[in-house]
């Protein structure tokens, strides 16, 4: 059975002009799963648990597990060629959750993540790098003729090194597209997050809190610059959008999993 039109399942199309073939990915971001996991101290159990309470009274009627399980298979039911991760995965940094993390992840056989702001954390950076080819500052993963690049904005800051990194890889031939936790602004995007988000809206889009240093330099080279960038997939927001910026690149904002978001964006050539 397809289940696109029981779940909230979006569909968008990305024209890539010079592509010889087509490609179909599935963006999910925001689940916030947590697992209650023996790995794991007492207190941390009763956060899981708690913090599984919390998510799904605020979600649909379903827990967050079984939300990022039923957007799994309607990729798979779709035929999707990657999913794309764009952080807040897990609700929190903990043994049992990266257990839980990594067993999801490979699920879906084929994928790329870059971290949320939820799932920053000093002593588990190792164990996310496992699952980002040893770095969750930038990190890279083909799709036929496609480049994808996970670039950690999750704390709200830029490291000079993975800018570079960025920038050197942009400066290619081969199309881009950019996996990111943290929405660039857009005048749109600004006002529907004012309107949504109210005064925490600065918490939601890069530029507004954090350090400053690399930021303004990759919102420019990502909005204004002509690149080979194509599109960039964010989340964090807990409500979908979608921006075309001033060189002609789309930000896609993924609704979250926790309640039943995603989005399924054909790739295809002129």
């Amino acid at each position: 059975m397809n289940n696109l039109e029981k779940y909230n399942i979006e569909r968008e199309t990305l024209i890539i002009k010079g592509l010889k073939h087509n490609y179909r990915i599935m963006q999910i971001s925001d689940s916030h799963m947590c697992f209650d996991s023996e790995l794991d101290d007492e207190a941390t159990r009763e956060k899981a648990r708690k913090m599984t309470d919390i998510w799904t009274s605020v979600g649909n009627t379903f827990s967050q597990i079984e939300n990022y399980d039923k957007m799994l298979l309607i990729g798979k039911e779709n035929n999707c060629d990657m999913f794309v991760f764009a952080g807040d995965i897990v609700d929190f940094p903990s043994k049992g959750n990266l257990v839980g993390l990594k067993k999801k992840l490979l699920e879906s056989e084929n994928f790329i993540f870059t971290l949320g702001n939820h799932e920053r954390s000093a002593q588990f950076d190792s164990d996310f790098a496992e699952l980002m080819c040893g770095s969750t500052m930038i990190h890279t993963k083909e799709l036929g003729e496609l480049l994808f690049v996970s670039f950690n904005d999750a704390s709200h800051s830029v490291s000079p090194e993975a800018l570079s990194e960025l920038r050197k890889i942009l400066n290619g031939e081969r199309p881009v597209i950019l996996v990111h936790h943290i929405p660039l602004s857009a005048p749109e995007l600004h006002n529907d997050a004012v309107r949504i988000l109210k005064d925490s809206h600065k918490y939601y889009i890069l530029g507004y809190i954090g350090e400053r240093q690399g930021v303004d330099e990759y919102h420019e080279l990502l909005t204004k610059e002509q690149t080979s960038l194509k599109a960039c997939l964010a989340g964090h927001l807990h409500f979908a959008h979608k921006d075309t910026f001033e060189n002609g690149v789309i930000q896609y904002t993924s609704g979250p999993c926790l309640n039943g978001y995603a989005r399924i964006i054909d790739i295809i050539g002129e």
